[in-house]
């Protein structure tokens, strides 16, 4: 399901135009001196604030095939590492050698990540964003059972899969899979700040604005007049209150 904060971003602009189209129907009447809420400074705030928007949603939509090969990968390495461990267990290795090998299969198989989806289908960004250390942990533990195994010389599988210069591939993949997301999580969530700075940034953002904006015409034509009861019944909700960053 999308969640709540989410469709409320796209209400929050929905409404704001809402309340830009009122403002249009007063005419010359409504002639505010604060130059950021006329109704052409509003429009214009309203179209950079959707193109934000939009830009943040495509980005989240275009992470689902990274995202959906990286969980095919990891899961691809689960069921390569239980049958490495398996294989390594029928050799004559030590009991404490063959214990630290489960030890470090329980790390590897105990959290099958698997990304939580908006209502769309598209990948949930906070959740990718606090599942990415998980996915690292992962593949530093199964980087460190192919170590473990690399140093024991009774390893030795006839299985090409289960080999070390195959572990060791499978693991580049998996390294290079995290790196690829690391860098689409920091893409994309640059993209969320500056679509949640046009909404809630102080004084700047579409909610301070609708907010002087309906005080305004409070003070044009009147506490609970046809006009303010027009605009004021218009709701925005605030999930964030953002500061302007300062040199300070």
């Amino acid at each position: 399901m999308a969640s709540t904060s989410e469709t409320g971003h796209d209400v929050n602009l929905a409404n704001f135009k809402i309340i830009i189209d009122k403002c249009t129907e007063f005419g010359a009447d409504y002639n505010p001196t604060n130059t950021d809420i006329t109704v052409l400074a509003m429009t214009t705030k309203l179209t950079a604030v959707n193109l934000l928007q939009n830009d943040y949603i495509a980005c989240i939509g275009s992470t689902k095939i990274p995202i959906d090969d990286r969980e095919v990968l990891f899961e691809k390495m689960r069921g390569i590492a239980v049958r490495t461990v398996n294989s390594y267990c029928s050799v004559k290795a030590t009991k404490q050698a063959k214990k630290d090998a489960k030890g470090l299969l329980r790390k590897i198989t105990g959290s099958n990540v698997k990304i939580k989806r908006l209502e769309n289908g598209d990948p949930d960004p906070k959740y990718v964003s606090n599942s990415q250390m998980s996915f690292v942990k992962r593949t530093t533990n199964f980087e460190t059972l192919i170590s473990l195994l690399e140093a024991d010389t009774l390893y030795g599988p006839n299985e090409t899969i289960l080999t070390i210069v195959s572990l060791k591939a499978l693991a580049a993949e998996m390294n290079a899979a995290n790196s690829g997301m690391s860098e689409l999580i920091a893409i994309l969530e640059k993209k969320r700040q500056d679509r949640n700075a046009g909404l809630y940034m102080i004084e700047t953002g579409i909610i301070d604005l609708a907010l002087s904006c309906k005080n305004y015409v409070r003070s044009v034509f009147g506490a609970k007049s046809q006009q303010d009861l027009a605009v004021s019944s218009i709701k925005l909700r605030r999930f964030m209150k953002l500061k302007p960053v300062t040199g300070d």
